[in-house]
């Protein structure tokens, strides 16, 4: 093998293992399950890693050459600005990922972490969690009045009631008012193939209900135990 193709191998195969890391931490923690069905990152994630694992070694193949005067200055040139796009790619994907799956009346909102506002928030939705997306509600408005203080933030500021973390509160302790929400699983056959329904609530015999799951790019179903008190999964089903 020569010189050139060797340090093209070398390169290529260190890109593809970070690229491989990277992939488990955006798959596996930020976005897991549907989530990243639901916001439609595949697409902008995938085309970044493949350009990031690849341009990388090509330039390698294109300036490694044995004797070379000024090779290492070159290659690690290469190996940082490779390293700056892979960090400015996945700072953007980070800021983009669902932090927050949050109950509001009827649905479920997915809350990307750059959205959010955390003042006057409490624990432990005062800050943004780094690991995968946590499970919030939140809170019934005390009055009319604020209520409509919500409706104009929401109008006026652009910043929804799920997005502002002071309103957030724990799912547990509050279930009754999510209970009269809950939609009867039947209604899922209306909007999936019902052998498709089928397949999927035989794995979650425990199911009694669903939220629909606003997604932004595309809409799921959170399955619920309205008897035992719990979400159970987010499926890849049409809420409506």
């Amino acid at each position: 093998m020569t010189f050139r193709w060797r340090y093209f191998l070398s390169h290529l195969t260190f890109s593809i293992l970070v690229g491989c890391l990277t992939a488990a931490i955006v798959y596996k923690i930020w976005y897991p399950g549907v989530l990243a069905k639901a916001i439609g990152v595949s697409h902008i994630f995938l085309l970044l890693l493949c350009i990031d694992v690849t341009v990388g070694p090509i330039l390698t193949l294109f300036l490694a050459k044995e004797g070379k005067k000024g090779l290492w200055f070159d290659l690690m040139t290469v190996i940082i600005l490779q390293f700056i796009a892979l960090v400015y790619g996945i700072w953007h994907i980070a800021e983009g990922r669902p932090v927050w799956q949050t109950i509001n009346i009827y649905r479920v909102e997915l809350v990307k972490a750059i959205d959010m506002d955390y003042t006057n928030a409490r624990d432990p939705f005062a800050h943004t969690p780094w690991g995968s997306p946590k499970w919030a509600m939140v809170r019934p408005a005390k009055d009319k009045q604020e209520s409509s203080d919500w409706l104009w933030q929401e109008l006026e500021k652009r910043k929804s009631p799920v997005q502002r973390a002071e309103l957030y509160q724990p799912i547990e302790g509050h279930w009754q008012e999510i209970a009269h929400e809950i939609r009867p699983l039947a209604d899922l056959g209306k909007f999936n193939p019902q052998e498709q329904v089928d397949a999927v609530l035989q794995e979650y015999p425990e199911a009694d209900g669903f939220l629909p799951m606003m997604g932004g790019d595309l809409d799921m179903t959170v399955l619920l135990s309205n008897k035992e008190q719990k979400i159970l999964k987010v499926v890849d089903l049409r809420p409506w």
